[in-house]
């Protein structure tokens, strides 16, 4: 049930755009000029509406597309557009980002090894609006194991908790800035990070079983029920 909301929203841009561009209902344009010659982006505008519903956007300037934009563009004036749903596929990096009212970012799921499986997902703060970078993520899961769902979750900067019995709820807690920063380092690297370092932990001390515990507002998600996906990337819809 909670994993449908992620999967209906792929599915609607995707048959959306896909549908439209079949008639001449959808505009095409190139636009962000890189020289005299070269356009690394690509406009689909509907008519006569001339709403933008979607840019394809090659970021990295080699030649392909790798970042989906589906936005609800403003009929009056471009500032108003919203975005809706973004996706970026480079090589070492797959993501996908979900976005709310006033374009804020509300979670990102990522396959950063190209393993063909979602390892983790980032939930963000009411700070993540267009343009702020700093402190915008309440916390992050990642699935460990390959598993299918979370083992690990990250608060930046405050704590991790960690799943040891594998039961799907953390039991272990790890709050030494040094040790926290020495085990996300290990992540990055793709090694396994050190059960050593947790500490037995409670579970009415966790954050993750007990939400309304985190009074700081920078670990408070926007969306604090979990959506891990378990997904196969291989459903994805290809895209124009």
């Amino acid at each position: 049930m909670k994993f449908s909301i992620i999967k209906n929203l792929n599915l609607v841009f995707a048959l959306f755009i896909l549908s439209s561009c079949k008639d001449d209902r959808i505009k095409v344009s190139d636009l962000g000029v890189i020289d005299k010659d070269k356009k690394n982006q690509t406009a689909f505008i509907l008519q006569p509406e001339k709403l933008l519903v979607m840019v394809r956007t090659d970021s990295d300037l080699d030649g392909k597309t790798d970042l989906w934009t589906w936005v609800r563009g403003g009929d009056k004036d471009p500032k108003t557009s919203l975005v809706l749903f973004e996706e970026l596929i480079r090589k070492g990096n797959h993501s996908r980002t979900w976005y709310g009212p006033g374009n804020k970012k509300l979670i990102e799921q990522n396959d950063l090894d190209e393993d063909g499986r979602w390892e983790s997902m980032v939930y963000y703060n009411a700070s993540a609006i267009p343009k702020q970078t700093m402190r915008i993520v309440a916390y992050v899961e990642v699935d460990l194991y390959g598993k299918g769902k979370p083992s690990l979750w990250i608060f930046p900067e405050a704590r991790m908790e960690l799943d040891l019995d594998d039961d799907g709820k953390p039991d272990r807690l790890l709050t030494n800035q040094n040790l926290m920063l020495e085990n996300f380092a290990k992540l990055q690297k793709g090694k396994e990070i050190s059960q050593k370092d947790f500490s037995p932990m409670q579970a009415g001390n966790s954050w993750v079983l007990n939400p309304k515990q985190i009074v700081n507002p920078r670990y408070q998600a926007l969306i604090s029920q979990s959506l891990f996906p378990v997904v196969d990337l291989e459903q994805t819809v290809n895209k124009p």
